[in-house]
């Protein structure tokens, strides 16, 4: 009696296959949800991230330019001790101290910023402005000339990715050039002309065709982002573009 008895308990209560194939079915369609409810998310997340990197390194670069066009046309304290240093400047052997040390000169814009004289990190990148800004230096208890010639490079320090960098006089008289921020692809330049000598703009022309007395730069920087995004049109990278405008205090 109690061997049937444990038969007739063994066989009431299992599971038969098509139940345990129903199971399954039901289990992977509640994975299936959970996975692609993960994938929106990480999407998203990885879309906001990349749109924030992409603000981060615009309000970078234009803070690190208008630091700079803010002094263009600088004169330091004549009264330091000592000339002005450096008294030449050259870029890999080729003498450029007549570019360089134009003190007096207000910020120069190039529609081509190949025209700069000293040579790219890797090459200009086409369709991008360049800038140059010359001034003392503001911080330096003796008198020091200084350059920046801002511009787009197609290459950085981070793989396949543009870059925006400048030409820097150092004190020892070389101009090196400097990374500032990768992932900048675009750099736009528009002067702002006063026409009639009421010191008021009157237009924002092209580098190469004003006319007047420039009083202020506008600078539009575009960001490209380092991946690609399937759902971004076109070559699949996410872009933005920011611009400033920056009035000249030393015109």
């Amino acid at each position: 009696m109690r061997r049937r008895h444990f038969a007739a308990w063994s066989t009431g209560n299992g599971f038969t296959l098509a139940e345990l194939l129903v199971a399954m079915t039901l289990g992977l369609g509640l994975i299936a949800g959970a996975l692609h409810m993960f994938g929106m998310v990480l999407n998203a997340w990885q879309t906001i991230e990349a749109a924030a990197s992409l603000e981060e390194r615009l309000d970078f670069a234009l803070r690190a330019m208008e630091a700079d066009v803010l002094l263009a046309g600088y004169r330091g304290d004549s009264h330091l001790p000592g000339p002005a240093v450096p008294v030449g400047a050259h870029c890999r052997g080729r003498d450029v101290s007549g570019w360089a040390l134009n003190i007096s000169a207000t910020p120069e814009a190039h529609n081509n910023a190949a025209s700069l004289p000293c040579p790219a990190y890797t090459g200009m990148q086409a369709g991008s402005d360049a800038l140059v800004v010359r001034h003392d230096d503001a911080m330096s208890d003796i008198l020091v000339r200084q350059l920046h010639g801002w511009y787009v490079d197609r290459g950085s320090s981070s793989p396949n990715e543009p870059s925006l960098r400048r030409h820097t006089l150092m004190p020892d008289g070389t101009v090196q050039n400097h990374e500032v921020m990768p992932g900048i692809e675009s750099l736009q330049i528009l002067l702002g002309m006063d026409h009639d000598g009421d010191r008021q703009i009157d237009e924002f022309m092209e580098p190469g065709a004003e006319t007047g007395t420039l009083l202020a730069v506008q600078v539009e920087l575009t960001a490209r982002a380092a991946r690609r995004e399937p759902q971004v049109a076109g070559d699949g990278y996410r872009r933005r573009t920011a611009g400033r405008i920056f009035l000249l205090r030393n015109v």
